[in-house]
């Protein structure tokens, strides 16, 4: 049945939960996970019932290190390596070209694949210990039903979970911080590197309300959005900084009502896509998208796209 995994070795009665097939429940830096066995048909295709997902959305999975990239099969290019190594671990996910064989429903429509590698000390512990029994990787998407927010705390968990059989085994040990239920909570931000294609960024589910900040530089704090946008500038990727400052910027421009339902997810060229959460909703915006345009050009008059691309995801 559903609840907190209890045991001696907590990591390790996870780890034998998503040997199973079942899925599992873990705290990350940011909101709360939810993790399958990337790798089997029967263990996503749950998880994608679970969430009430009949889209195509991708799913990212979770590493314990880097060094693990080439045996999965991933294209891990220069452009790859920098952004690792300036924000892994970390709340940054990096979706790369991916030769590997994961469950269907797991990688993009052209086989590129999400990963996370997570700053978190029981994510990271559970990581580790999936590699070293050659289980997994999982899945490290966001725990919450389709279209609900994700959850943040230990009480959001233990609601969205409930007592179903069915639903998610929750993973915590005690003693340690289980959720980033704090306004500095980091949000997560999510880079495409396509081969030797320029890098564009795709914002994740939900970006946090807080103000991530960042050690890189001494002084002011800087936001991890501001840092992620100078590093691609830095490294020659101009349309990933400028998506990552759109997104920045995405609610206080549009406002409230459109962010619930819609977040930028890439930039081709002066054609920003968005991913919306409805049918519905994907109508209304398209009628909506010259008062969209117009907001965005006065708030990023540098920056603003001249075409909206939606789709439900």
């Amino acid at each position: 049945m559903s609840g907190r995994v209890k045991a001696v070795d907590p990591i390790g009665a996870a780890v034998d939960w998503v040997r199973g097939g079942a899925l599992l429940a873990y705290p990350t830096e940011t909101v709360w996970g939810l993790g399958a066995d990337a790798c089997s048909v029967a263990a996503v295709d749950r998880l994608r019932d679970w969430k009430g997902q009949r889209g195509s959305a991708p799913l990212s999975i979770l590493i314990d290190d880097p060094s693990r990239l080439e045996s999965l099969g991933f294209e891990f290019n220069d452009l790859a390596r920098r952004l690792a190594a300036a924000f892994w671990p970390g709340p940054l996910t990096l979706v790369m070209n991916c030769r590997g064989r994961f469950a269907p429903g797991v990688p993009r429509h052209d086989g590129a694949v999400g990963v996370r590698c997570s700053s978190h000390p029981i994510s990271a512990a559970l990581a580790r210990r999936l590699a070293a029994e050659g289980v997994g990787p999982i899945t490290s998407t966001s725990l919450n039903r389709s279209g609900a927010p994700p959850a943040a705390t230990l009480e959001q968990v233990r609601e969205v979970c409930g007592s179903d059989p069915d639903s998610p085994r929750l993973l915590a040990v005690e003693g340690r911080r289980e959720h980033g239920d704090r306004h500095d909570r980091p949000g997560a931000r999510r880079v495409a590197l396509g081969g030797a294609r320029e890098a564009q960024p795709r914002l994740g589910s939900r970006v946090a309300r807080g103000r991530p900040m960042s050690r890189a530089r001494k002084g002011r704090p800087e936001p991890l959005g501001a840092l992620v946008a100078r590093v691609l500038e830095d490294i020659g990727a101009g349309d990933g900084a400028r998506v990552l400052r759109i997104a920045e910027r995405w609610e206080s421009a549009v406002g409230a009502e459109i962010a619930a339902h819609c977040r930028p997810t890439g930039l081709r060229g002066s054609v920003l896509e968005a991913t919306v959460d409805s049918s519905v909703w994907c109508q209304q915006l398209q009628l909506r998208s010259p008062e969209i345009l117009a907001a965005l050009r006065a708030a990023l008059p540098a920056d603003a796209p001249s075409e909206l691309w939606f789709r439900v995801g």
